[in-house]
């Protein structure tokens, strides 16, 4: 959610991970993440939810393959299941559900993240 929103205050999280190497320069991970705030005003939903304080569970899952000689290649997927932390309000000048965030306005419909890193150890 950090990522998603550009930066989430008083919060705090408890997330588990693993990983599992399937053969020698290629393993696989994943993490779960559940959020939530320390103070129920801190929620950005609290505006159209009282007494909230979960902002969501993430699921951030991955591979990786790395070369003796230092060359790496990782694909990872991440996606957010928001929490009534992330309440949504109708906008009636927008269609789908939106909520308000510093001025802004974000879809929190499920977002979703999809990154490749490509590299070489040194």
């Amino acid at each position: 959610f950090r990522e998603l929103l550009g930066g989430v205050t008083d919060s705090i999280y408890f997330k588990v991970k693993g990983k599992y190497r399937i053969t020698q320069g290629l393993e696989v991970f994943a993490s779960a993440l559940y959020a939530r705030t320390l103070f129920p005003n801190s929620a950005p939903g609290s505006l159209y939810v009282n007494g909230t304080e979960d902002l969501g569970v993430e699921l951030n899952a991955g591979v990786r393959y790395e070369t003796e000689d230092g060359f790496y290649a990782q694909l990872q997927y991440g996606v957010l299941f928001p929490l009534p932390g992330f309440a949504k309000q109708t906008d009636p000048y927008v269609q789908g559900q939106t909520t308000q965030l510093g001025g802004s306005k974000i879809t929190l419909d499920n977002p979703q993240a999809i990154r490749g890193v490509f590299g070489i150890k040194f």
